[in-house]
Formats: C-alpha cells, sequence, structure tokens
C-alpha cells in the first residue's frame, strides 16, 4: 500500500524482481480519502480503516464499498482466518484512539462487540489448538495476549512484549509501528 503526495492510492505490485519498473510497475486498485491500516483477507478483498468505517475494495481493484459504517470512524482492521470477523479500533469517545480497544465485526450478522478494553493497533497471530495471540498497542508498549478466535474472547491478562514501541496515537499517523510476519515472528 502506498500513499502518493497528493492523494492516498492502494497499489499492486509484483516484487519478485529487484527491480520495478514503470513497465513492471505497481498497478493502481484505487484511490480514495486517508486510511489507517489495511488487511487483506483470505477472502481476496482488502478492508481499509477509515473516518468513515470499514471500507473494502477486491484484490483486483473496483470501488470501495462500507463493510461497517460508523459516525466516528473505524481503525487498524485485522482479519481473522477465514474473513468472517474483522478486529478493529474504533474512534473513541475521549477522542484519543489510545483508549479506543479491541472490537470484533462479525461480516454475516454485522454486529460488533469489545473483545479488550484499552489499547488499539490489533494484530491475530495464530497458533495452538484453535487458540493464538491478539497482539495490540497500549501507550508505548506492544502486549500480548491469549485469543479464541472463534468465540472472539481473550483468555488470560495482557502481558508487556515490547517496551518504548515506537507509536502514534493518531489514527493518520499509522498507529503502533510493528508488523509479524506470516510465520509469527515480529
Amino acid at each position: 500500500f502506498f500513499k502518493l503526495k497528493t492523494a492516498y492510492e492502494i497499489k499492486e505490485c509484483d516484487w519478485s524482481s529487484d527491480v520495478c519498473s514503470s513497465d513492471l510497475g505497481p498497478a493502481s486498485l484505487a484511490r480514495m480519502a486517508p486510511y489507517s491500516g489495511a488487511s487483506w483477507g483470505e477472502d481476496g478483498n482488502i478492508v481499509l480503516g477509515t473516518n468513515a468505517g470499514l471500507q473494502s475494495i477486491p484484490e483486483n481493484g473496483a470501488e470501495l464499498k462500507p463493510v461497517r459504517d460508523s459516525k466516528g470512524g473505524s481503525f487498524f482492521p485485522h482479519l481473522l482466518p477465514g474473513s468472517k470477523a474483522i478486529l478493529f479500533s474504533p474512534t473513541p469517545a475521549q477522542g484519543n484512539i489510545a483508549n479506543a480497544g479491541i472490537h470484533a465485526y462479525l461480516r454475516e450478522s454485522g454486529s460488533s462487540k469489545l473483545v479488550l478494553g484499552g489499547g488499539y493497533a490489533p494484530t491475530y497471530v495464530p497458533g495452538t489448538a484453535n487458540l493464538g495471540h491478539l497482539l495490540f498497542v497500549r501507550g508505548t508498549a506492544l502486549y500480548g495476549v491469549v485469543f479464541d478466535p472463534v468465540a472472539l474472547e481473550v483468555r488470560g491478562s495482557p502481558v508487556p512484549m515490547v517496551d518504548d514501541l515506537a507509536e502514534s496515537a493518531t489514527p493518520s499517523e499509522a498507529g503502533g509501528q510493528y508488523s509479524i510476519s506470516r510465520s509469527g515472528t515480529l
């Protein structure tokens, strides 16, 4: 995903070579208003967090479609395995995203539920025995807690994993600065 100087744009690029020329360069999937966070689902859709709520676009490009409308915005989406539920952080009443909490949106029913109070920028890391870990930012630390992706519930108490994490409490500035590989490496 890239931000251009004049507009936000989602682009796709084949990085299999070390050269990305204009002939092989990224293809534009969509132009849009600013977004904060995106998640590419197993179903071939990309979900974005925006001031208007969660929005979706097919991986081959098209118009953005609302997934979840929101008066205050929905940010830092993370699609859970199977793409049936989306973790996200809503704009909190106090205005500071750090107070937002982690919510889950169920695509089929259209309902949302609070998963964890306090914190934002959720990421799910698969584990064993149908449980995984929910990682999120709270203050300037990265936390983790055991998470059931089917029941959409945490198990136990969050534990700090990384202190002094680069972060921003403003959604447009991208939130917690961390990433997890598909193999689960931080």
